[in-house]
């Protein structure tokens, strides 16, 4: 075993947007003894591949909750929130709905883009849709005209395929190809509606959740979010309030539990570093956000 002072180390499960489906499903897992699912992770945390099965209960109990941020959870809830919150942030009209295309559901401020990348050929590889409906990944401008948020993801792509960052980070060799931020090669059937049902199954546990939503997310609303929290029936511990850095406001938060469960939910600035990164912080020490 190499890193065994690792073993010990709690755990939590974090993902943002898709990962709002597997990820419940991954920690419920976890808590049900799942064996392939805890040995897998903690063969990553050791990178040791022989492990015995009763190691799955030392997983479980390491496990101490789950982070989702802007999470898709439920596809009736998430996708029929758009309109209401295009509504309530003065995008649109009756008259105006049609305005929506030109939107981009991300950032609802910035400019509408094509996806970059510094890979666009690779990028394409594995996505067996027609050219005509593909409006995937293309090569960045040199000199763009405007700035857009998908340019600064180019950079992912060079840092993650650096050969120095890669030993630095510890990656073995022949263990990983390209890197790609987004990869369109993974085959998967798309058999999961909603993961509420899990949630509720998880509010049941010990385990402490936070859900964050951006302020100006079309794709997965806070509304949605808010909807589908509300859905478990839990108790509210703090009402909603506004939380602060700097004394300004960064967001806005409400705690919920349920007996030994607890679920905080927090809307924060969207691409602001600090302010997410005060709210994990503050989070992950039990401070309250």
């Amino acid at each position: 075993m190499k890193h065994p002072q690792y073993l010990e180390n709690i755990l939590y499960i974090g993902g943002d947007t898709y990962s709002g489906i597997p990820h419940p499903m991954m920690v419920e897992k976890i808590l049900n003894g799942d064996e392939l699912i805890s040995l897998t992770i903690i063969a990553c945390r050791s990178s040791n591949s022989e492990l015995s099965a009763d190691i799955v209960y030392h997983c479980g109990r390491l496990l101490q909750g789950y982070v989702l941020g802007n999470p898709k959870t439920d596809d009736y809830i998430d996708d029929n929130s758009r309109v209401p919150f295009a509504h309530r942030m003065t995008l649109i009209s009756n008259e105006l709905y049609k305005m929506l295309v030109d939107i981009d559901v991300m950032q609802i401020l910035e400019p509408l883009c094509k996806t970059a990348s510094s890979r666009p050929v690779e990028s394409m590889k594995g996505n067996r849709r027609s050219l005509e409906d593909y409006k995937g990944f293309l090569a960045a401008q040199a000199k763009p005209a405007y700035w857009c948020r998908e340019y600064n993801y180019v950079l992912s792509d060079i840092w993650a395929n650096n050969k120095d960052v890669r030993a630095a980070l510890g990656v073995r060799k022949e263990t990983k190809g390209v890197w790609m931020r987004c990869n369109g090669t993974l085959d998967y059937t798309k058999n999961v509606p909603s993961t509420v049902p899990c949630h509720r199954n998880l509010t049941k546990s010990a385990l402490r959740a936070l859900i964050y939503s951006g302020d100006h997310d079309l794709s997965v609303t806070h509304i949605g979010t808010q909807n589908w929290i509300s859905s478990l029936n839990l108790t509210v511990y703090s009402d909603w309030r506004p939380w602060f850095i700097d004394g300004q406001i960064a967001g806005y938060t409400v705690e919920y539990i349920n007996n030994d469960f607890t679920l905080d939910y927090a809307t924060v600035k969207e691409y602001k570093p600090k302010e997410c990164y005060e709210m994990i912080d503050r989070w992950l020490a039990y401070y309250p956000v």
